[in-house]
């Protein structure tokens, strides 16, 4: 939980600096386009993409898996079984 609030909060921040920490050209000239441009990093991890497509790749599986991780041990805290028998 510390971690998830921990990157909201880093994320916040990023996105609310005049100019981001990383490099994103052309930058956006209005809040609309800036608040696009740092979900697409965020996510998309775009700018690991244009520099180095294995490690970008590689950084994709970590996180899959990761998120494979989190909702595994999700399970042991939320009853999802009632969810996974009514999808069949």
């Amino acid at each position: 939980m510390v971690f998830l609030v921990g990157m909201g909060y880093r994320i916040y921040v990023w996105k609310s600096l005049a100019s981001p920490p990383m490099t994103l050209f052309p930058a956006p000239p209005d809040e609309k386009g800036n608040t696009l441009n740092t979900i697409q990093e965020v996510v998309l991890l775009k700018s690991l993409f244009k520099g180095d497509r294995l490690l970008w790749v590689i950084a994709w599986v970590f996180h899959a898996v990761l998120l494979l991780i989190f909702l595994g041990h999700l399970r042991v805290f939320v009853n999802v079984d009632a969810v996974l028998i009514a999808l069949g």
